[in-house]
């Protein structure tokens, strides 16, 4: 029993490490910086920020991380979560994306299945458009793309501490297939902001297993489901 165990074991292992990297949410709150300013976040979720964050996720040149408006720190920029309730209650989405180039690619060389997600503002309409492809850097087979919208302005809107670039919206897509970049493009550098970018869901911020990863797992119970029946039958 012990021997097969082990077996199974190592098989699941092999397994897993063959298939796309699993879901993640890029959050950016954990990205330290100062109540106003902005820093690079190059290599950050490819080990740059430490262990904790090795997701293997980088971004080509001209991606920042910046202060958001929110409970406890308005007026740290001109983007707030500050008309969502739910972000406010739990203190969270104090930072976000910014790209300062017309063009910024996002590489995960593992790969990354299912869905792409993230939630953007966009008050001033620029046209703004994502792309998700096979090969690092944009090359290779485009799965899927989708061009962003203008967002609500919330200069007005006390809930947004003044902040034009409020609420954000979410866009998503889905696809067959394997992605491993993402192409960002906009008509204007820095007028689109991001934030929970997600790689594997089509539901920003959220992580559901893997489809294989599920079916993987079904695998290795039915296997020990049967041992189990073999064994009480023996014992029998």
């Amino acid at each position: 029993m012990r021997r097969l165990l082990a077996g199974l074991t190592l098989a699941l292992a092999s397994a897993a490490a063959s298939t796309p990297a699993a879901a993640q949410v890029l959050r950016f709150d954990d990205i330290p910086l100062a109540t106003t300013g902005s820093v690079a976040v190059d290599d950050f979720y490819d080990g740059g920020g430490g262990a904790a964050f090795d997701y293997g996720v980088t971004f080509s040149g001209d991606a920042l991380a910046f202060c958001l408006n929110r409970i406890g720190t308005p007026n740290c920029s001109n983007t707030s979560w500050g008309s969502d309730p739910g972000a406010i209650a739990r203190g969270t989405e104090g930072a976000g994306l910014s790209i300062n180039a017309r063009e910024v690619f996002m590489n995960r060389e593992r790969g990354f299945t299912t869905g792409f997600s993230f939630y953007f503002a966009n008050p001033f309409g620029d046209a703004g458009r994502f792309e998700v492809w096979t090969g690092l850097n944009g090359t290779g087979t485009l799965l899927a793309s989708r061009s962003m919208g203008s967002t609500p302005n919330g200069r007005s809107d006390p809930a947004c501490f003044g902040a034009n670039y409020c609420p954000f919206i979410a866009s998503s897509v889905s696809f067959a297939g394997v992605a491993r970049s993402v192409r960002f493009t906009t008509e204007r550098a820095d007028f689109i902001i991001y934030d929970d970018i997600t790689l594997g869901s089509r539901i920003p911020g959220t992580v559901v297993p893997e489809p294989a990863t599920v079916a993987l797992m079904a695998s290795g119970l039915i296997v020990l489901a049967g041992v189990a029946r073999r064994r009480a039958r023996a014992v029998a």
